[in-house]
This record gives structure tokens, sequence and C-alpha cells, in this order.
């Protein structure tokens, strides 16, 4: 979701992708696909996620699905535009709005949160146009409580004619026809952010980031490749305090 550098060409561009990014939740499988396992990793299982970081939330797709599980949400993203539409979806659900914070902040800068503030972090889409990557990840991971859960969806360079292709495969003619016109402005919006994605920040395999979490204390609880093979979705657990990788 919507989280880069702070220049200001590159935060008109995603104020811009803003009044076309939900097209991808209505219309487009696969993104709901990587909102369906992200929503899964933070609301299965016995351990409770209490408290969430969404870091990069974009227009709330994810932070609306856990507010509806009754979680407590922190959201922040460097986008207004994006953050607008957010709010304009909370203020539709007021009985939820009070479990969640929303701020403008951006992933590139020092967190304004304490040590261990948060039972589990999200960061879909968010690191792959971030100057230090790594710096990134050592600020969630701060803000993280032992024995929490980081999920992440890192996001490669996306081939619109790939896509595209993949579509009439999997779904035909008319099917890769209709996902072209219902998410043209995202498609075009795509191709400019692909392009820099490649040319200014480099390509960050999933394996390094992998690699690096384990460094930290983390263990890698489940990792998929999704959005037609663009996607390395990872779930992360936080070593507990006592040693032991709570379940």
């Amino acid at each position: 979701m919507a989280q880069l550098k702070g220049s200001f060409t590159e935060k008109i561009l995603w104020d811009f992708y803003a009044s076309a990014y939900d097209d991808l939740a209505r219309y487009y499988a696969p993104y709901r696909e990587v909102m369906d396992e992200a929503e899964k990793a933070l609301t299965s299982g016995k351990k409770k996620y209490s408290t969430i970081l969404d870091a990069g939330c974009g227009t709330g797709e994810l932070a609306i699905r856990l507010l509806n599980h009754g979680k407590k949400l922190t959201c922040m993203d460097v986008s207004d535009s994006m953050l607008a539409l957010f709010r304009k979806k909370l203020e539709r659900m007021p009985e939820k709005k009070i479990n969640c914070v929303v701020y403008k902040g951006d992933l590139n800068d020092k967190l304004g949160h304490k040590d261990k503030s948060f039972d589990a972090v999200s960061s879909i889409h968010a690191l792959f146009m971030l100057d230090d990557k790594f710096k990134a990840l050592n600020e969630l991971n701060r803000v993280l409580k032992p024995g929490g859960r980081m999920v992440i969806a890192h996001v490669k360079p996306v081939s619109i004619p790939r896509l595209l292709k993949l579509e009439y495969a999997e779904n035909g003619f008319f099917a890769a026809v209709l996902v072209f016109f219902r998410l043209f402005k995202v498609g075009f919006i795509n191709i400019i952010v692909s392009g820099r994605h490649k040319k200014v920040y480099g390509i960050t395999p999933a394996d390094d980031i992998i690699n690096h979490m384990k460094r930290k204390g983390y263990s890698l609880s489940a990792k998929k490749v999704l959005y037609r093979g663009f996607d390395d979705f990872m779930v992360f657990d936080k070593k507990a305090e006592n040693g032991s990788r709570k379940r």
C-alpha cells in the first residue's frame, strides 16, 4: 500500500493513485487473496493479537477487516489522499472507528511509538519503495512486543502485460478484457511505479528480508508467492522474552 520516499513528486503520485486504489479490492481477485492471507495471519490461531500497527495502511482495506474482528488498530500512511479515503470509510462505521487511530507518517522516518507497543505489525506492499528497507524493518521490530507477529507482503515490480496474459489463461478473453478496463487507471500508475521501483529503489529479494528477520530473532512461520507471482507473502513470529516463541 502507499508508502515511499518522501519527495513531493512521489507523494503526488500516491495521491493520484488513491483515486483508483480501491478498484483493486473491488475487481482484482489476486489482490483480495493477499488481503485474505494477511487477515488470516492476524486473526486465526490461538495467539490473540489485540493491538496492531498497519504500517502503510493505504485506504484501509486490511485495517477495516481487522476492526471487524475486534482488533485495535493504529494505521499510518504517507499519502493524504489515501488517508482521506480511509477516514471516510471509518465515518460509515462509527462503532469501529473508536478502535482505530489514523495518522500521516513516513516509514523512512523513525516511528513515533514506544518500544514494544504492539502485539502485531502488518506491512502490505509498503517496503518496496523505501530508502532503506532494513532500517524500516528495524523500526517495526522495535515497536513490536516480544512474542508478537509481523506480516509482510513484499511486492516485486509488476508487469501489466504478464498479468493480463495470466488473467486470460486462467479466466478467458472476456475476463481479461473486463479486468483491463476496470483497472486501466491502476495499471497505468503501476507502470510508472514499477519503473521507478526497479530504476531507483532496486529489487530486494525475499530471502534478504527473511535472513534479516532471522538475525533479529524471528522465525518464519509462513511464506507464499501471491499476486500471480509478483508478491512474496511472509509471516514472522518474534522470539518471546523468555527465549521461546509463543504460538
